[in-house]
């Protein structure tokens, strides 16, 4: 078969696209799925205590994050708030990485739910450094410095049953991103606050007149990406091949 440069420029764009970031290169920090089986971890029992699935570190918590018969996490909550968290500090985290956190999540009632990183674990209700809720009505936030600050917001409209909502965060320059059920609501923007990516965890809330609501969560997941400027790197190094290619078969 005879071999052409639009080949050739074919072939290395798709080894290029192998190469991305996405597929080859984030690394699973922690994940659990909340399967149910036996005590600690049977229907009804709380999450806290538990080993996450993959990871080997405990959850920690407050509130009443139980399993469910459906392998989920959930609490029927009023004026209270729930949230467990992990630590990340067996992955030695370093500036110039991308973490990223995720969930599926669904809300009933007025309530919200949401995913945190933090700096602390001393409690992830008022000691959050970032984190992005999801309301029953399709209406989100992404928040910082304890959640005092509302960097960006919006509304989508949610799944009937679970919506997958994952936030990204660059310790290299500090930015941030959203996306929810495979849509980009808030593209990368500076968040104004250094996180030390030290815990992540999810977590929800219900409103100030008591009104009973629900959350439920699955498929809690931490990847962490290599530094930016090394994917910058590959990049350009995959683009160059292809740029030589082209010369070299334009000039023949």
């Amino acid at each position: 078969m005879k071999t052409t440069g639009s080949t050739i420029f074919a072939a290395l764009a798709l080894i290029c696209a192998a190469m991305a970031p996405a597929g080859a290169t984030a690394a699973v920090l922690i994940s659990d799925a909340f399967t149910t089986g036996a005590t600690p971890r049977a229907v009804g029992d709380p999450l806290a205590g538990t080993a996450a699935e993959v990871g080997g570190v405990n959850w920690v918590g407050a509130g009443s994050l139980n399993f469910t018969a459906a392998n989920e996490v959930a609490t029927a909550i009023s004026t209270a708030s729930s949230h467990a968290f992990v630590s990340l500090a067996a992955a030695a985290p370093t500036s110039g990485k991308i973490f990223t956190i995720q969930a599926d999540m669904k809300n009933v009632g007025v309530t919200y739910a949401k995913l945190m990183l933090s700096s602390t674990g001393a409690n992830l209700i008022t000691n959050v450094d970032l984190d992005v809720r999801l309301f029953a009505n399709g209406n989100y936030r992404l928040d910082t410095t304890n959640t005092t600050v509302t960097i960006a917001s919006g509304n989508v409209t949610p799944a009937a049953g679970l919506n997958t909502v994952q936030m990204l965060y660059n310790t290299g320059n500090n930015q941030a991103s959203v996306w929810i059920n495979g849509v980009n609501v808030v593209p990368w923007l500076n968040t104004g606050v250094v996180v030390s990516v030290a815990y992540a965890g999810i977590g929800n809330y219900g409103d100030a007149v008591g009104n009973a609501g629900t959350s439920t969560f699955d498929n809690f997941q931490v990847d962490v990406i290599p530094e930016p400027a090394s994917l910058a790197l590959l990049g350009l190094t995959g683009a160059g091949m292809i740029l030589a290619c082209r010369r070299k078969f334009k000039s023949r």
